[in-house]
């Protein structure tokens, strides 16, 4: 049997295969990755400088921090992460959503609130 969402029809939906699952059948969840860059020299953003970026949306906008081995790793509210990745770039997970629109809406949130937790005299984001 071949699964995908070709396969899915309105059946699924009423009497879905993993019932676990059924409240994220019809949800969009969104993955925002950015890189911070220093704008004296364009090299990328510290792990202290991420820390403080983590800590400053905990504090003025309430996520609650996430951590490992006593550093501050990431931050969460409502569903959402942000989280510091391997490579330096940290990414947003998003909740999962009814609508386009909803995601739309929290990125642009997650987006003001990321800006208004670095200091944009030293700091630069790369965001696609």
């Amino acid at each position: 049997m071949r699964h995908g969402p070709s396969t899915l029809s309105r059946h699924h939906l009423a009497d879905p295969p993993c019932p676990d699952l059924a409240p994220y059948v019809c949800s969009i969840g969104t993955e925002h990755e950015k890189l911070g860059f220093n704008v004296r020299d364009n090299s990328r953003m510290t792990y202290p400088q991420i820390e403080q970026m983590l800590r400053r949306l905990a504090e003025r906008f309430g996520w609650e921090p996430l951590m490992e081995e006593g550093k501050i790793i990431g931050v969460s509210m409502d569903k959402q992460t942000v989280t510091l990745e391997p490579g330096g770039q940290f990414e947003l997970s998003g909740a999962p959503l009814e609508t386009i629109h909803r995601t739309c809406a929290e990125v642009n949130s997650h987006l003001y609130q990321v800006r208004a937790s670095v200091q944009p005299s030293t700091l630069h984001l790369a965001v696609p």
